[in-house]
């Protein structure tokens, strides 16, 4: 710490300590750009905010260097008890997860090295002009990823269509709407791969077989098992549930409780057992 005060006044930029406006600094480290603000609302709320710094540092727009965002703010003495609290400047700065694992990774080989490496500042700059442009896409990540040029594999076309049935049966009410699952892509996917693979190819009528299936549970629909449990029985009593191989069965989870709802389901192949 006095190692670095040192440093800092020996660059000839302060008259006295007081006035080094990064003595005391935090790094608050957000997912993605479109966070920064609400940082920034949260600082000004909290302090006094004295000013903030983005892109004062780079001196040339073809060299690219660290520059994350720094807020310098003090602490308020609202009780006006004089201890001098509220003349410390306390700097953040407002990191991406890749900023900062850039900066814990360079800082300490770069900037603070025993020797200054030029090939490793060029590294550094490198990775950083990456780490920008990878920033900008995060941010924008859902707009960027809809002018992506789309590969239409059949699993992929055939998990998202399982899974825009089942959402649409949500919205007409047939299925609770709190039965439907966070991660909707895992749910298409294991549906699909339930499928006898020798339906796969026209899995229109598997899929539908489902939603029947579903449909029939209106007003009545069972929730101590899962939307996929339901799934496996509307397949396994089409004679459209995939059992796997010899050597990798196909292994699927049945519980008392959906054979009490549904028979059949105890005959369901390749159960997992859990004891």
């Amino acid at each position: 710490m006095m190692e670095s005060l040192r440093d800092k006044l020996e660059t000839g930029r302060y008259a006295d300590l007081d006035s080094i406006d990064d003595a005391i600094a935090f790094a608050v480290v957000i997912d993605t750009l479109g966070q920064e603000e609400d940082v920034r609302r949260f600082l000004r709320k909290a302090f006094d905010v004295l000013s903030v710094k983005s892109g004062t540092t780079l001196q040339d727009e073809r060299i690219f260097d660290f520059d994350s965002t720094r807020v310098y703010c003090r602490l308020e003495d609202k009780l006006g008890l004089g201890t001098g609290i509220d003349r410390i400047t306390v700097e953040v700065q407002i990191r991406t997860i890749l900023q900062h694992a850039w900066s814990k990774i360079t800082h300490p080989q770069v900037y603070k090295a025993g020797v200054y490496d030029a090939r490793a500042g060029r590294l550094a700059a490198e990775l950083i002009a990456q780490i920008e442009s990878i920033d900008r896409n995060l941010s924008r990540f859902r707009t960027n990823s809809r002018s992506v040029k789309v590969v239409k594999r059949r699993e992929m076309t055939a998990s998202s269509s399982v899974t825009a049935m089942i959402d649409q049966l949500v919205k007409d009410g047939v299925i609770p709407a709190e039965m439907r699952p966070s991660n909707g892509r895992r749910l298409g996917e294991n549906i699909y791969s339930a499928i006898r693979r020798d339906l796969r190819s026209q899995y229109a009528t598997p899929v539908d077989t489902i939603r029947q299936f579903m449909e029939a549970q209106k007003g009545k629909f069972p929730r101590s098992v899962s939307l996929f449990q339901l799934a496996v029985v509307a397949l396994h009593d089409a004679k459209a549930l995939d059992r796997g191989s010899a050597k990798k069965p196909r292994r699927y989870y049945v519980t008392d409780e959906l054979i009490s709802l549904f028979p059949s389901a105890a005959t369901i192949p390749n159960r997992i057992t859990i004891e």
